[in-house]
């Protein structure tokens, strides 16, 4: 099988016995079937856009072996930095993935967009039934993120858990998890103060708020339903908080009036 086939029964696959005016020719022709430097550069380009994202990590990579070579890193700190941006893939991945998502018309991104995300928008009270438009917008909006286990996630919008784990207000929250739901209330002491850390790699996506407002502003009736539903949350917020004072302030009276025996009227104090 290791013989060409074609070649006839008592002739071997080896130019040393052909005579000489005939074994360059050979050679020459065995020669031209390989095929040339471009043509070899033109394939290697195919191959290599099959998947540019992948193909951009790999750079990353060498990038990031070679300066950790030049500067002596200690083997430890090599071996975290491989694995953040490991972590770190998905970046490379969304960016794909948005430019795909942008030739599609409007009517397909929403579709599309809603059925990939519709877990954890549904626990958006203001995204609920919205219009799918203004969602698909906000999905192609929400930019990517990496931390490390152990970081304080500080920045003030809507955060959706791709993979990982993170701990928000005691909860644990995992994929599909969301936190910053008040962002959009005015008031900053309407809003929830507890603060994520992740407790693994946490690959997450957000929006700001700032972002969020920008983009709302081209749709008319979604900034009325959403101002209309940010009312009423700012209301509820705004109970809860003068309960909490009204049930901190009498404990901190009755501390004070223990001793004596006396009870104040409560409603007398509040009126």
């Amino acid at each position: 099988p290791l013989a060409p086939t074609h070649l006839p029964p008592t002739t071997t696959a080896t130019h040393a016995h052909l005579p000489s005016n005939l074994a360059a020719p050979a050679l020459i022709s065995t020669a031209s079937c390989l095929p040339p430097p471009k043509v070899v550069a033109v394939f290697c380009g195919v191959l290599s856009s099959m998947n540019p994202s992948q193909t951009d990590f790999n750079i990353t990579m060498d990038s990031l072996n070679l300066y950790m070579t030049r500067n002596a890193l200690p083997a430890e700190m090599r071996q975290r930095l491989r694995d953040y941006f490991h972590r770190t893939k998905h970046l490379w991945v969304s960016k794909a993935a948005r430019e795909v998502l942008l030739k599609m018309s409007p009517a397909l991104q929403g579709e599309v967009l809603l059925h990939v995300n519709s877990v954890w928008i549904q626990q958006i009270p203001w995204l609920k039934d919205e219009d799918p438009a203004f969602l698909a917008q906000l999905v192609l909006g929400l930019r990517p993120a990496v931390f490390a286990p152990r970081e304080e996630v500080r920045a003030v919008g809507l955060h959706v858990i791709h993979r990982g784990v993170a701990m928000y207000g005691g909860r644990i929250l995992r994929r599909g998890g969301t936190w910053g739901k008040d962002m959009l209330l005015t008031a900053s002491y309407l809003r929830d103060r507890a603060q994520a850390y992740s407790l693994t790699y946490l690959e997450i996506f957000f929006i700001t708020r700032d972002g969020l407002l920008h983009l709302v502003e081209s749709f008319s009736e979604t900034r009325r339903r959403m101002r209309r539903r940010l009312r009423f949350l700012a209301l509820q917020r705004f109970m809860v908080m003068i309960a909490q004072t009204r049930k901190q302030m009498q404990q901190t009276m009755e501390a004070q009036c223990g001793s004596s025996g006396e009870v104040p009227d409560w409603q007398e104090v509040w009126d």
